[in-house]
């Protein structure tokens, strides 16, 4: 993780995710220079937070850079990322929506574990998942690192 410090700044005893906007997608982001997200004043929780932080921040650039082509074509590899960066990302994606979610509504953490969901991701973790499992599983999921410019994987590929 060492080299996603890079993204990291201190600013007056806070932590933030900070990546630069190139020139030419400025007009899209408010002429920002820079986008950054907070992340407290904890080091450690900081860098816990910044992987999920940058993903947030690479898809604003994505939506920007497709606004610029004026498409909504897949962008190019913009950001690539290998599978076991995505599983980390979706998942620190998962844990912050359900930390949300139980901000939010109190009696939802005590509320039953979906066992038949444990299952499922149990299965398809063990690989012996076949491509239409690991479709309605993770299908989802996937589309959105595609859509991000963080993978090319495809349906049925060896990578799948």
């Amino acid at each position: 993780m060492a080299g996603n410090d890079r993204y990291l700044q201190k600013r007056n005893g806070r932590y933030y995710a900070r990546l630069v906007v190139p020139k030419g997608l400025r007009p899209y982001l408010d002429h920002k220079t820079e986008l950054r997200s907070t992340l407290g004043a904890d080091r450690r929780a900081a860098v816990k937070a910044l992987p999920a932080a940058v993903v947030e921040i690479q898809r604003r650039l994505d939506i920007a850079e497709r606004a610029l082509a004026g498409s909504v074509r897949q962008v190019p590899l913009k950001f690539p990322m290998n599978n076991d960066q995505i599983a980390v990302a979706s998942y620190l994606h998962r844990l912050e929506q359900d930390e949300l979610h139980r901000a939010k509504h109190p009696p939802y953490a005590s509320g039953p574990i979906d066992d038949g969901s444990v299952a499922d991701l149990r299965f398809g973790a063990s690989r012996q998942a076949d491509d239409d499992q690991l479709e309605d599983l993770v299908g989802n999921r996937i589309v959105e690192f595609q859509r991000r410019g963080n993978t090319e994987v495809q349906f049925a590929m060896e990578d799948w």
